[in-house]
């Protein structure tokens, strides 16, 4: 999934479309088999360690590629950057045979580098990408005692599309006064460290530290270069914690955290609605209705709390911002389609050009429905299993996006760290075929931790 999207999606430049989509859509296809699960989820300890351990590496030397031919202010190739494609690609080298903690240690810090040299180079302005321009709007404007939900000139009008959450996750960079990109990076350590702590529950520290594929994974996607170009320039990373963390704690058992969590990702992302239908139906499972729907309760407490002073603050651009300007297609999506030579949403990975092209669009919205709708079905008639939550709710997001109106190709992303929740949560250590599973709470027992 990875590498379909860094080949379709890197440096901003989009190619092959349908033939992206279709691998996406048979991956989507591949995880909703009823033999799957097991294999899916023990495929990357299948691959020697040592293997693994390359990936950081085939992920850093496209990435120095992509700092040159993308960030040319200093010349494109400067002594210090050929000094940091050699000195980090035989760090990574020297380091295959350690610890896979190690190894991600090492491209954390190669990581930051090279995000550091892109907020160098590139000022948070719109002319280079108008989302973090826009966060940075919204937080004064609220400090100013002003409603963050508003048209903003940036200079083309823009309301304020991001749910609380993402938005205010970034008040701590901004109070410090401090790059808002610098919230990204820590957003991505979070993940891994999610990752990290759910493979721990399951194994122990010592052996996630030494033995975790996950590990490797993570690094290798902290050094992709379609990763490096959302972290510098989009609020996506905040996305992508939140759903790492909810599922994390689901998957771990500590449902009451997780449904505090769910509150959170709801209140940070529409996306929740995907994958927050497979949550549901495993708590349903698990715990049965009276615990669910306290779960759920708890969930949308949270989730209040933190969106509606804002909705009765401002209700009209808050609807605006939030749900009408992405969801009305004959709005933003028809516009952007019209305004652009080829039509955007037809060289972006997805088939939502194809009925753009033929005036279609109408069915996008039931055929995403259907698609969500039939993984949680069969999710839920194959028992709802602790397993197979992660690679039902993986599919059905596939689905839903390659068929959303509006395409982006770091709206993909979701699924891949979704997925890498799944491995951490179930796959084996030291190559055992047996799958551990963390210890579900029965229905006669429904506690919370």
């Amino acid at each position: 999934m990875a590498l379909v999207l860094d080949i379709a999606g890197a440096k901003h430049v989009y190619a092959l479309p349908s033939v992206a989509a279709a691998a996406l859509a048979g991956l989507a296809i591949f995880f909703l088999m009823p033999s799957a699960p097991r294999g899916a989820v023990l495929a990357p300890h299948s691959v020697p360690q040592h293997w693994l351990a390359l990936l950081p590496l085939v992920g850093f030397v496209p990435a120095v590629l992509d700092l040159a031919a993308f960030i040319p202010q200093d010349g494109g190739w400067t002594p210090e950057r050929l000094f940091l494609l050699i000195g980090g690609g035989l760090t990574l080298l020297a380091l295959n045979r350690f610890s896979a903690g190690w190894i991600a240690v090492a491209a954390l810090v190669l990581g930051t580098i090279i995000r550091l040299i892109h907020m160098e180079h590139l000022a948070l302005i719109p002319e280079n990408g108008d989302m973090l321009p826009l966060v940075q709007g919204a937080i004064t404007n609220l400090f100013a005692g002003r409603s963050p939900y508003t048209l903003y000139q940036m200079p083309w009008e823009l309301p304020l599309t991001y749910f609380p959450v993402t938005w205010l996750s970034y008040m701590p960079a901004y109070l410090l006064g401090i790059d808002l990109r610098w919230t990204n990076i820590v957003a991505e350590i979070g993940i891994g460290v999610a990752l990290a702590w759910l493979s721990a529950q399951r194994g122990g520290w010592r052996l996630t530290w030494r033995h975790e594929p996950t590990l490797f994974l993570w690094a290798w996607l902290f050094l992709q270069p379609s990763v490096i170009h959302w972290d510098v320039g989009n609020t996506a990373p905040i996305t992508w914690l939140l759903l790492t963390v909810t599922l994390a704690l689901v998957l771990a058992g500590r449902q009451r955290a997780a449904a505090i969590a769910l509150g959170l990702t709801a209140a940070g992302t529409p996306l929740i609605t995907v994958f927050g239908v497979f949550v549901g139906a495993y708590w349903l499972r698990q715990y049965g209705w009276q615990q669910t729907i306290r779960l759920v309760i708890l969930s949308g407490v949270v989730a209040a709390v933190l969106m509606l002073p804002f909705l009765l603050w401002s209700p009209r651009d808050f609807i605006m911002g939030t749900y009408q300007w992405f969801n009305t297609i004959d709005g933003w999506p028809r516009q952007k389609w019209s305004e652009t030579d080829p039509h955007i949403w037809s060289v972006i990975t997805g088939f939502s050009g194809e009925f753009w092209l033929r005036g279609t669009e109408t069915w996008l919205k039931p055929i995403q429905a259907l698609i969500v709708g039939g993984a949680a079905i069969a999710f839920w008639l194959r028992g709802a299993k602790a397993e197979a939550l992660t690679l039902h709710a993986t599919a059905a997001y596939l689905g839903f996006m390659l068929f959303n109106p509006v395409l982006w190709p770091y709206l993909y992303n979701p699924a891949l760290v979704v997925s890498l929740v799944g491995i951490a949560a179930f796959s084996a250590l030291y190559g055992t075929n047996e799958l551990r599973v963390p210890a579900a709470q029965s229905r006669s027992q429904p506690t919370y931790s």
